[in-house]
């Protein structure tokens, strides 16, 4: 299962193909919907609608565990796009991800990056 680091931020956008959710496993995670901002708890499940711009930001010293829903299928290959194979078993530190690639692919897969990254507050 993939783990998002402490202090990753992500980028803000909408997917404009379909919309899902994401069931938080752990970690502290913030998402942002439109105007709502709010923190999930262990077994929250948080519904991110079509067209409307969201994204999550890990907070704390732990790495988060979600598990991520997207109707119609394909954003994964996305993901797997913008990912690098792992050189070890170990976590890598967190790196600020390609903007210009990120753009690319977002494209791609039918997705705008709509606002910087998300800060804690």
């Amino acid at each position: 299962m993939p783990r998002r680091l402490p202090s990753t931020k992500m980028l803000s956008g909408g997917h404009q193909r379909g919309g899902g959710g994401h069931l938080r496993l752990e970690g502290e995670l913030t998402f942002v919907c439109g105007e709502r901002r709010w923190q999930a708890e262990a077994g929250a499940f948080s519904v991110l609608p079509k067209d409307i711009a969201h994204g999550f930001l890990v907070e704390g010293s732990q790495p988060a565990r979600l598990l991520q829903f997207t109707v119609p299928t394909g954003l994964e290959q996305f993901h797997a796009e913008m990912g690098e194979p792992a050189q070890s078993l170990a976590l890598p530190a967190p790196t600020p991800p390609d903007l210009t690639n990120m753009q690319a692919l977002a494209a791609k897969y039918h997705l705008e990056i709509v606002g910087p990254p998300l800060r804690q507050e």
